[in-house]
């Protein structure tokens, strides 16, 4: 995967430096382009995670999809966090995203942490980074940017290594 933009890219403007917002824009931008198509391929490839005939599809089920496959290829207890590649999406089994919940009628994110233990609650922490943006993009701070949490762009980041990981597993194709 190529190494994402850093705040101080040249874009051909002398003087010009990206900001930190044109820099998460785009990786924003660049994880849902390739959320959206990780879901669109996992709906083709397996059908096994359609819904029953005559009810609509309300989210692909990437759980089904690839935990096994996943488990085949490295057993997910005999993974060494701090390797390669697995070092790159470590914050997901680690420190896993917070989900949003009603306090106090207002939305904010539950900082529980969740356990990761094993492939399938893996994707789950991985599906997370996906709800909160998907869903979160609805939530605005009073400046007008996102309110997700403070390491959204380490999660966004983590979850774009992980299509990569999936990539070059051969569990799916080239996004």
């Amino acid at each position: 995967m190529p190494k994402r933009k850093n705040i101080y890219h040249h874009r051909g403007h002398e003087g010009h430096r990206e900001s930190k917002e044109e820099v998460m824009n785009q990786i924003y931008y660049d994880f849902f382009e390739k959320m959206t198509l990780l879901e669109i391929v996992t709906l083709r490839d397996n059908p096994e995670t359609w819904p029953e005939n005559n009810r609509y599809i309300n989210k692909a089920q990437l759980k089904i999809a690839y935990k096994d496959n996943l488990e085949e290829k490295k057993h997910f207890a005999e993974i060494d966090w701090d390797e390669e590649p697995y070092s790159k999406f470590r914050i997901l089994k680690e420190k896993p995203p917070g989900k949003f919940h009603v306090k106090d009628n207002k939305l904010s994110f539950n900082k529980e942490a969740i356990t990761v233990d094993d492939w399938e609650s893996f994707i789950d922490s991985f599906r997370q980074v996906r709800n909160n943006l998907f869903h979160g993009a609805k939530l605005f701070k009073e400046s007008g940017q996102l309110e997700l949490e403070d390491r959204d762009d380490e999660l966004i980041n983590a979850s774009l290594e992980f299509i990569s990981f999936l990539e070059e597993k051969e569990l799916i194709e080239k996004l």
